[in-house]
């Protein structure tokens, strides 16, 4: 039994993680996440000509769909690690998947958690690393 762990830990040791280079990444502020890269273009055309109450009616309207996501500062405060993961490259557009945990006040002493997993596509230019984030 020991040998087998002496093996596993040679092998961990010289291998690198596929993963090391999108280790703990996370999204600038106000970045869309929508679930196909033609959906992203789309939005991101529309969304720059709105301001104001028409783009929170976007944003909200887009959400209940479950089509796109508008990552907002206080979002990336209730991430959860890993953090931002990069499933899939094409181009300058990357596939990340994220956790986000909300939290409603029921009543004063009670607290309803909701974490949801988010999966989707935006620019690559959008990605921080952990550090950058947090200078």
């Amino acid at each position: 039994m020991t040998r087998l762990f002496a093996a596993l830990f040679l092998v961990m040791a010289f291998v690198p993680p596929a993963f090391a280079a999108d280790h703990a990444m996370m999204l600038a502020a106000d970045t869309w996440v929508c679930q196909t890269q033609a959906r992203y273009n789309e939005v991101k055309k529309k969304a720059a000509s709105l301001t104001g109450k028409e783009a929170r009616a976007l944003r909200k309207d887009l959400r209940e769909q479950e089509a796109c996501l508008f990552v907002e500062e206080d979002d990336i405060e209730d991430m959860l690690a890993p953090f931002v993961q990069v499933v899939e490259r094409v181009g300058d557009m990357v596939k990340v998947s994220f956790w986000l945990e909300d939290y409603r006040k029921l009543a004063e002493l009670h607290r309803k958690i909701l974490r949801v997993q988010f999966a989707g596509w935006t620019e690559k230019s959008r990605l921080r690393t952990y550090e950058d984030f947090y200078k």
